[in-house]
C-alpha cells in the first residue's frame, strides 16, 4: 500500500475546486439531456451515447418526432372517424393540422371539440356551412377563449367572501324616533276601550266586516 502522501493547503484547494467544476459539467450535461429529451424525443441512452461519441454525428430527427404528438394515437383516431363524414362539406383529415392544434391548445380535450363540431354542423340551420380548416382553426381559438372565460369566473367567485354584519352590541346606538308631519296628531286610546273593539270584530262574520269597511265604520 503506498504510503499516503500529505497536501499543502494550496494542492487541497486546488483538488476541492477541480471536484466542484467536475460536478458542475456533470449537473450542466444532465440538463442538457432532458431538455433533449423534452425537444427531440430522444431517450436518456441515446443522449449519453451522443455526448459520449461526438464524431458520429448529430441524431437524425424524423419529421414526425420534432411534432408535438397528442395524447395517443387513439384520439387521433376518434377525431378522425367523427370529421370524415363531412369530407362533402370540405374537411381533409390532416394529422400535422390536429398535432399542431394539440401544441397550441394543449388544455383542449380535441376529441370533445370534435363532437361538438359535428353536433353543431348536423343542425339543419348549419347544413351549407363548411368543414375546413379555416372554420375548424376558428372553432378551437373561441373554445380556448371560452375555456379562459370560464376559468377566470370560477377564479372571481373562489375569491368572494362574505363578511357578516357586525352583531348588535350594548354601545349600539338607538334607531332615531320617527318623524311626523306637523298636521298629524296621535291621540291616546283606552287599552279596555281597544280591547272591547277587538272582541266585537272577532265576532262578526266576513260579510259584515266588509259591510262596515264598506260603509266606512270602525
Amino acid at each position: 500500500m503506498p504510503a499516503r502522501r500529505d497536501l499543502t493547503p494550496a494542492q487541497a484547494l486546488e483538488r476541492i475546486e477541480r471536484k466542484r467544476a467536475a460536478d458542475r459539467e456533470a449537473a450542466r450535461r444532465s440538463r442538457a439531456r432532458r431538455r433533449d429529451v423534452g425537444l427531440t424525443g430522444r431517450s436518456d441512452a441515446q443522449a449519453r451515447q451522443a455526448d459520449a461519441a461526438p464524431e458520429a454525428g448529430p441524431v437524425s430527427v424524423t419529421p414526425s418526432q420534432t411534432l408535438p404528438v397528442l395524447s395517443s394515437s387513439k384520439e387521433l383516431e376518434k377525431v378522425r372517424a367523427i370529421l370524415e363524414p363531412f369530407a362533402t362539406r370540405g374537411y381533409a383529415h390532416s394529422a400535422r393540422f390536429w398535432h399542431l392544434a394539440a401544441e397550441q391548445y394543449p388544455l383542449l380535450c380535441l376529441e370533445l371539440e370534435a363532437l361538438k363540431v359535428a353536433d353543431w354542423l348536423h343542425e339543419p340551420r348549419n347544413a351549407k356551412r363548411k368543414c375546413n380548416t379555416a372554420f375548424l382553426s376558428n372553432w378551437l381559438s373561441k373554445a380556448d377563449v371560452d375555456r379562459q372565460q370560464r376559468n377566470a369566473q370560477a377564479a372571481q367567485l373562489r375569491t368572494i367572501t362574505y363578511h357578516p354584519p357586525p352583531p348588535a352590541g350594548p354601545g349600539k346606538p338607538p334607531d332615531p324616533d320617527p318623524v311626523l308631519p306637523a298636521d298629524v296628531t296621535l291621540e291616546r286610546i283606552d287599552p279596555r276601550v281597544a280591547e272591547r273593539a277587538l272582541l266585537e270584530a272577532r265576532r262578526l262574520t266576513l260579510p259584515e266586516k266588509l259591510a262596515l269597511a264598506k260603509n266606512g265604520k270602525h
